[in-house]
């Protein structure tokens, strides 16, 4: 299997995962927070719905990078800023380390395994830099 063949096929597997959180987040969102233990009330329903489209809209981004990963080489960059910087909140919350006034919500178990799931897309996004010339 060549680089882009790679490429193409770890682009369209963060665009499933984007895109089934988006779809549970955006459409089912009562049910998603209710199901990690949270309520849902008018405030926190809203902004994880919000986050959702978010969501889709990089599922998006990846799908349409799948078909020219030449061309849309910057959506491996924009990913991996992305997925480092929400895998590090995860994780540093999993360890009781909040920013600001946040506080606890969910169990640092939940932390922790979205922490993972950014670290695996980060690991996949790096991956595919030597297919771009990025780190020859």
């Amino acid at each position: 299997m060549n680089g882009v063949t790679v490429t193409t096929i770890i682009f369209l597997v963060l665009a499933v995962i984007e895109g089934v959180n988006g779809v549970q987040i955006a459409f089912r969102t009562k049910r998603t927070l209710e199901s990690a233990g949270l309520s849902y009330d008018d405030g926190p329903g809203l902004v994880a719905q919000e986050f959702g489209v978010y969501n889709l809209g990089i599922a998006a981004a990846y799908l349409v990078a799948a078909f020219d990963p030449a061309r849309f080489w910057g959506v491996t960059i924009v990913g991996i800023a992305i997925n480092l910087v929400a895998g590090a909140m995860h994780l540093l919350r999993s360890a009781g380390i909040y920013f600001g006034d946040a506080r606890p919500v969910t169990s640092r178990g939940f932390e922790r395994k979205a922490g993972f799931v950014h670290v695996f897309a980060l690991l996949a996004l790096f991956t595919t830099l030597p297919n771009f010339g990025l780190l020859n």
